[in-house]
């Protein structure tokens, strides 16, 4: 078995563009799932006729440490050196747009989308709802997209559950007090499905200028569904930290700041290579009210 032969199999089993959609929705989704009074009320959400303008900046740096068959790793070592490291960055920018607030208390949104780097999702796609104040969200449609009718229904319900997995403490918090979530995802790949849990655990630890600061700490588990490709399942851990800046007067997030890491390992049988994964990533998300409408 040479290396073409093992680049062949490895590239068609896990990184073929039927799964490149869905690897970038998983990247995606992770971001967001990642992000002077004694007391707050800690609410957040989107206001109407407001404009908010999101920078989301992702820094991901990939270790893959191949072993095994001794000439498989002899042309790997040669082409790309072992372990092959890999480091990307990405910024996008997303902007939300609410109108006029309706006697239900709904009122109209979209989002837009710039510098996702990819041409299913090119600079402008929009998702077109309503919502009420606190997040509860309704996604409607998505515009300026070359997804299909299946990937756009899988890209508004991830959205839709990110959203409202989000937790609210029910109390007034105090310096020191703490809340947690958990966040279920399941997110299809072609004939693989990826399945995790995020414990995250929220501390206000002060509040400054109008903002409360909290520390973030989260930890991953995940499995990938590998059993229709004859192979083992892969089963992922991770672990992170990081803050979130809380303006008080506006109720929505202003900064959220993450950095984890994952690590994960797989065999590809067929070449009797194991791929030992690390995969450290930044994320940085800031959100300003950029105007309001009248």
């Amino acid at each position: 078995m040479n290396y073409r032969r093992f680049n062949s199999i490895f590239v068609h089993k896990y990184l073929y563009p039927g799964r490149s959609v869905s690897l970038f929705f998983l990247v995606f989704m992770l971001s967001l799932a990642l992000s002077a009074q004694e007391k707050i009320t800690f609410v957040t959400g989107y206001s109407p006729n407001t404009i908010y303008e999101q920078n989301i900046s992702n820094i991901i740096q990939t270790e893959m440490l191949f072993s095994g068959n001794p000439e498989i790793i002899e042309y790997i070592q040669a082409d790309q050196g072992n372990p092959v490291i890999n480091e990307e960055r990405q910024l996008q920018v997303l902007t939300i747009v609410t109108g006029a607030e309706a006697s239900t208390g709904f009122f109209p949104f979209f989002m837009e989308f710039m510098g996702m780097q990819s041409e299913l999702i090119p600079d402008g796609t929009r998702i077109y709802g309503r919502l009420k104040f606190p997040a509860i969200f309704d996604f409607d449609s998505v515009s300026g997209t070359q997804l299909d009718h299946e990937q756009q229904r899988f890209f508004l319900q991830g959205m839709q559950d990110l959203i409202r997995q989000f937790p609210f403490p029910n109390r007034a918090l105090a310096i020191g007090d703490t809340f947690s979530e958990i966040t279920p995802i399941e997110i299809p790949m072609g004939e693989m499905a990826v399945k995790m849990n995020i414990l995250t655990l929220y501390k206000l630890q002060r509040i400054e200028d109008g903002e409360a600061v909290f520390s973030i700490k989260q930890e991953l588990q995940a499995s990938m569904n590998m059993t229709d490709l004859g192979e083992e399942d892969i089963n992922m851990t991770g672990a992170g930290s990081g803050i979130m800046h809380y303006d008080m007067q506006n109720k929505f997030i202003t900064l959220n700041e993450m950095s984890f890491i994952m690590d994960f390992a797989f065999d590809v049988k067929e070449t009797d290579v194991n791929i030992e994964v690390k995969q450290s990533t930044s994320i940085q998300q800031r959100c300003k009210i950029v105007a309001n409408i009248e």
